[in-house]
C-alpha cells in the first residue's frame, strides 16, 4: 500500500520568496521553487520542527524566562515588603506589649495600694464603730438612767402637787368653816345682845325660811363643786321637804338656774342629807327626769336647777 506523506513546510516568504501552492494531483502541498533541495525535504521531520523553527522556540523560551524573572522579581519584592511589614508589626507589638506590661505593673501596684488602704480604712472603721458602739451604749445607759430619774422626779412632783392641793383644799375648808362658825357665833352674840326671840339666826346675806337659812351663789360650778362649797359653809345643797319650801325656792331663784341636793349618780334617787326621796314631794319639770348621762352646762348657783313649774335632777 502506497502511503502518501504530506510534506509540510514552514514557508518563509521573507527567506525564500516562494509562494505556497497545491500539486497537480491535489493530494499534498508542493512548493514552486527552483531549488531541488527545498522540494526534496524528508517526510521524517517532526511536525513541530516543520511548524515552528528552533529560533522561534528559543524566543518563546526567552520570553517565558523573562516573564518568570519579572514575576519572581515582583514576588520577591512583595515578599520583602511583607517581611518588612511583619518585622515592623513585631516591633510594634513588642513595644506595645512592653508598654502594656509597664501599665499592668503600674495598675497592679496601684491596685495593691488601694487594697491596702481599703483594709486600713476597714480596720479604722471597725475600730471607730466599736468605739462609737461603746459610747452609744454608755450614752444609752445614761439616757435610761436619766429617764428613770426624770420619771421618778415627775412622780414625786405629781405626788407633792397632789398633797399640796389636798392640803390647800383642807386649809380652805378649815378657813371657810372657821368663817362660818364665826358668823354663827356673831349671830348668837347679836341675839344675846338684842334678847332676840327668833328661832333661827342666819349669817349675813342668807335668807331665813321656816327655821332654815338659804343662800344662792351666782358663780358657775358643777354639782360636785357646789356640794363641796356648801359643806365648807356648814350647810348642804337644798333639800326640798314640802310644797311650801318648793314655792319659796322658786321665788328665791327664778329666773336663775340652780342646783339642789338631789342626785341619782348610783342609779337611785337620793338627797344629800339622806332624806327618803319617796317621802318628799315630786315636782319635776316637763321632760324631767330625762335619764341624761352626758355633760350639761353648769348652773350659776349652789342650788339645783329650779324651773318655774318644777325642778330638774342633777346629771349623772
Amino acid at each position: 500500500m502506497t502511503k502518501d506523506y504530506e510534506d509540510l513546510q514552514c514557508l518563509d516568504t521573507e527567506e525564500n520568496g516562494e509562494p505556497i501552492g497545491r500539486g497537480m494531483n491535489g493530494e499534498g502541498l508542493s512548493g514552486f521553487s527552483g531549488s531541488p533541495a527545498r522540494s526534496g525535504l524528508s517526510p521524517q521531520r517532526s511536525f513541530l520542527q516543520q511548524l515552528c523553527p528552533p529560533w522561534r522556540l528559543a524566543l518563546v523560551a526567552l520570553g517565558l524566562t523573562a516573564i518568570l524573572a519579572v514575576v519572581l522579581t515582583a514576588v520577591g519584592s512583595q515578599n520583602s515588603r511583607l517581611w518588612q511589614e511583619l518585622r515592623e508589626l513585631r516591633e510594634n507589638m513588642t513595644t506595645s506589649n512592653h508598654g502594656l506590661g509597664t501599665e499592668l505593673h503600674t495598675l497592679s501596684a496601684a491596685d495593691s495600694k488601694l487594697w491596702q488602704e481599703l483594709r486600713e480604712l476597714s480596720k479604722n472603721t471597725t475600730s471607730s464603730n466599736l468605739g462609737l458602739g461603746t459610747e452609744l451604749n454608755t450614752l444609752s445607759a445614761a439616757g435610761h438612767s436619766l429617764d428613770g430619774q426624770v420619771k421618778s422626779l415627775e412622780s414625786k412632783l405629781q405626788e407633792q402637787t397632789r398633797i399640796m392641793e389636798e392640803e390647800r383644799s383642807r386649809f380652805q375648808l378649815h378657813i371657810q368653816r372657821f368663817l362660818a362658825d364665826l358668823r354663827t357665833v356673831q349671830c348668837q352674840i347679836t341675839e344675846l345682845k338684842d334678847n332676840s326671840s327668833k328661832g333661827t339666826c342666819c349669817p349675813p346675806n342668807w335668807t331665813e325660811h321656816s327655821g332654815s337659812c338659804y343662800w344662792t351663789s351666782r358663780v358657775s360650778k358643777s354639782w360636785s363643786d357646789a356640794k363641796q362649797f356648801c359643806q365648807t359653809e356648814n350647810s348642804h345643797l337644798v333639800v326640798i321637804n314640802s310644797q311650801d319650801e318648793q314655792k319659796f325656792i322658786q321665788h328665791l331663784t327664778i329666773p336663775a338656774l340652780m342646783w339642789i341636793g338631789l342626785t341619782d349618780s348610783d342609779g337611785k334617787w337620793k338627797w344629800v342629807d339622806d332624806t327618803d326621796y319617796n317621802k318628799t314631794p315630786k315636782n319635776w319639770g316637763p321632760g324631767q327626769p330625762d335619764d341624761y348621762y352626758g355633760p350639761r352646762p353648769d348652773p350659776s348657783a349652789a342650788l339645783e336647777h329650779v324651773e318655774p313649774d318644777g325642778i330638774s335632777s342633777e346629771p349623772s
